[in-house]
């Protein structure tokens, strides 16, 4: 889980400091992957191919709302409705992260930064590993270490 402190001014023109929360869960992945033609990895792949602006923009937006949410104030929970959604899009904060992770000379190394960060704890584990091993190519990454971690929950559902 990503804890981003985001700094901006809000429509009454106000300097604001707040605190954000973003975390995809493994479900949160796959239904990323379903809704792209060859997955994620593909979309990134026909990104980079075509230089596919508009392309980039949609999958940025839809990483980054699927992303957000609201931690309880217990923990227990890590709320992602289209309420809380809706309140992020449309706010000032969005449009400074969003700003941030698409311009910019290192716009790409931030929004790989950001994607990283918001992924569960052992696949950003599966990512280092395969960072480790030579790989620089983040939706390569991502694709193997999905692929990593769908093997092991299925040695995990067999033994039961």
């Amino acid at each position: 889980m990503l804890k981003k402190i985001i700094k901006y001014t809000d429509f009454n023109d106000m300097a604001r400091t707040q605190e954000f929360y973003f975390y995809l869960s493994k479900k949160d992945i796959q239904v990323l992957n379903a809704n792209y033609d060859g997955g994620l990895q593909g979309q990134f792949t026909k990104i980079m191919n075509k230089l596919d602006m508009k392309a980039l923009l949609q999958t940025v937006e839809d990483i980054v709302l699927a992303a957000y949410g609201e931690k309880s104030e217990d923990g227990t929970k890590f709320i992602k409705n289209a309420k809380v959604r809706e309140d992020f899009q449309y706010s000032a904060a969005y449009e400074k992260l969003f700003d941030e992770l698409t311009t910019g000379e290192d716009a790409a190394d931030k929004f790989s930064d950001f994607l990283k960060k918001v992924l569960p704890n052992d696949v950003q584990a599966e990512i280092a590993k395969a960072e480790a091993e030579g790989k620089t190519e983040m939706p390569e990454i991502l694709a193997e270490a999905m692929k990593d971690q769908e093997a092991a929950n299925k040695v995990t559902d067999i033994s039961k």
